[in-house]
């Protein structure tokens, strides 16, 4: 990976970090910090897929529930505009140490709701089970990045993510005895939300510094188009 040029569009706030102010990015950094900064982003990103796994499907299985969803609308925009809100309380705190932490957690909270409410308003397991693969993944890339002495390369990292989650697909739908083409399904949506991931960390590690991996997490929801126009540009 290439450090940024100075004539990056990523924003002033790449270049202050350069300088000083905020710390070195972690693409200036050696392979070992740069593996540390990955280990904790996918680990954020693992625990939130764990837990919309688990509260979703949970949910989604309690009689009454579905019902309760699917005839309630404001239950619906309750859940949109909560989620909006924790969206919005991320913008302002992510770099701010400890409140970050308590709004990470109370937007993984959300995000768990929004699976649900896919779930069971529309009366299908894709959802959970896109989000079950996602945390495949997300683990396979925490042990690879256990190893100091591998490198981290996002296209390689797409198409082990793209092959996981095809394999983990299968298995689910063996192991659920359910035959038919939402694997397809499953497997495409993940492949895109996990390439989006790797891409985001790419674009993170030239952004961010070693302290920033929270920060990182959050840029999912909120700057990452931002950032990506900006990369392109």
């Amino acid at each position: 990976m290439k450090p940024l040029e100075e004539g990056s569009l990523l924003d002033d706030e790449a270049i202050v970090s350069r300088r000083g102010s905020r710390g070195v990015p972690v693409c200036e950094l050696g392979n070992h910090q740069r593996m540390a900064f990955l280990r904790k982003y996918f680990f954020t990103l693992f625990f939130q897929a764990v837990t919309c796994t688990l509260v979703s499907a949970v949910l989604f299985l309690i009689p009454g529930v579905r019902g309760f969803v699917q005839q309630t609308g404001w239950c619906r925009w309750l859940i949109y505009s909560t989620t909006g809100a924790s969206l919005a309380l991320s913008v302002i705190a992510e770099s701010k140490y400890p409140l970050n932490y308590f709004i990470w957690i109370l937007l993984t909270g959300h995000l768990s709701l929004i699976i649900t409410l896919l779930s069971t308003y529309n009366d299908t397991e894709v959802p959970i089970q896109i989000c079950a693969l996602l945390a495949t993944i997300f683990l396979a890339m925490i042990v690879y990045c256990s190893q100091n002495s591998l490198k981290y390369n996002k296209f390689y990292a797409m198409i082990a993510s793209g092959m996981i989650a095809f394999m983990m697909s299968v298995f689910i739908q063996v192991a659920l005895v359910i035959y038919d083409f939402s694997y397809v399904t499953c497997v495409g949506l993940s492949f895109l939300l996990s390439s989006y991931i790797h891409q985001m960390a790419d674009v993170g590690m030239q952004k961010l510094t070693t302290a920033d991996a929270l920060r990182a997490n959050f840029s999912l929801y909120t700057s990452g188009l931002k950032w990506m126009i900006a990369k392109f540009l």
